[in-house]
């Protein structure tokens, strides 16, 4: 049963990866953030903290010549929470999402990268504290890209 269990994750971690590689559409190189948009996501972050939850924002904005210009964060219609984090949908509107890591750690983890793999975002983005911010695109999973706060 467990060996069953571990090829079907294999399995769908593959098929994520292959949907996540070959069906993106625009690619990233830089975030544009305005300052309103951090203020929304460290306001969330603060207010989560405390608690130690996770929260998940879906962004808004649009994306020209290799610039993802993030122009909004709103709140994610949260599908199941539990103690490994969340699962929330986005409107179709969206072009990312941001969450919290709570342990400052600003890489993304197995769940997220099994998340990333599954969505269709053009990026995920990390506040882990200190108002540190990081985002991640399908063509940077292993270094964030350079984020320019407007």
């Amino acid at each position: 049963m467990e060996k069953t269990l571990v090829i079907l994750i294999v399995i769908t971690i593959l098929v994520g990866t292959i949907f996540f590689l070959f069906f993106r559409v625009e690619y990233i190189e830089s975030i544009q953030i305005n300052q309103d948009v951090i203020d929304i996501i460290n306001s969330k972050f603060e207010e989560n903290y405390n608690q130690k939850t996770e929260f998940l924002l879906c962004l808004k904005g649009k994306i020209k010549d290799g610039v993802g210009y993030i122009d909004d964060a709103i709140e994610s219609n949260v599908i199941t929470f539990n103690e490994e984090g969340i699962e929330a949908g986005c409107p179709f509107s969206t072009f990312g999402t941001i969450h919290n890591h709570n342990n400052f750690v600003c890489k993304l983890s197995s769940q997220d990268l099994y998340t990333f793999g599954i969505s269709r975002d053009s990026m995920m983005g990390i506040i882990c504290g200190g108002d540190k911010i990081v985002f991640y695109t399908p063509n940077s999973l292993k270094q964030s890209v350079d984020v320019k706060i407007t």
